[in-house]
């Protein structure tokens, strides 16, 4: 490490401890921009935790993916971006990360346990996602006399509960409804 990069390192890792992470942040990417390649891992991943606990998790991601990029056979960077992932709340990404960190460093309990809670959370929200559609999905199988979707209880719902996904679909199939219409009364 060059002699201003390894000052700033160790400033950084001072003003760490100190909880004063703003500044440590600074001092971090004051080290980076002057590291040599083989300490750029250890930096970034120092600089990531210190957006972790400022909760920029965006910035943590960047770090951390920038770690396991410099240094992909590091556990510590790829629990690293675990951490930062699910804090996100993207736990199959997490569960990725976690699993890769434990491959590389396969005695480590805090690895493991970070993939089994992510894997879990991931299985749990994809269970929660499809009973929704399905619960959801029973609406468009409801027929008029016309064959047409009765879709008053429907938009009440999506309007009411503010889903996204429900308005959009609501208005995918409007389009499609209204140019089947369309499509009938069209004059040549």
């Amino acid at each position: 490490m060059a002699s201003s990069s390894l000052a700033s390192g160790e400033k950084g890792r001072e003003l760490y401890k100190e909880q004063k992470y703003v500044e440590a942040i600074d001092a971090f990417s004051k080290a980076i921009d002057s590291a040599e390649y083989d300490d750029l891992a250890a930096l970034h991943s120092n600089r990531c935790a210190c957006y972790m606990q400022l909760r920029k998790y965006d910035q943590a991601v960047e770090d951390a993916e920038t770690c396991t990029q410099v240094k992909p056979i590091w556990s510590k960077g790829w629990a690293r971006l675990g951490a930062a992932k699910q804090a996100q709340a993207k736990f199959l990404e997490a569960a990725s990360a976690y699993e890769k960190a434990a491959e590389v460093e396969t005695s480590s309990i805090s690895i493991k346990k970070g993939y089994q809670e992510n894997a879990a959370k991931a299985r749990q929200y994809s269970e929660q996602a499809s009973q929704y559609y399905q619960q959801h999905a029973r609406g468009f199988a409801n027929r008029g006399g016309s064959g047409l979707p009765k879709f008053s209880g429907f938009i009440g719902r999506a309007f009411q509960t503010g889903h996204i996904c429900t308005r959009m679909m609501l208005l995918v199939f409007g389009f499609m409804y209204c140019f089947s219409l369309d499509a009938g009364t069209i004059k040549s």
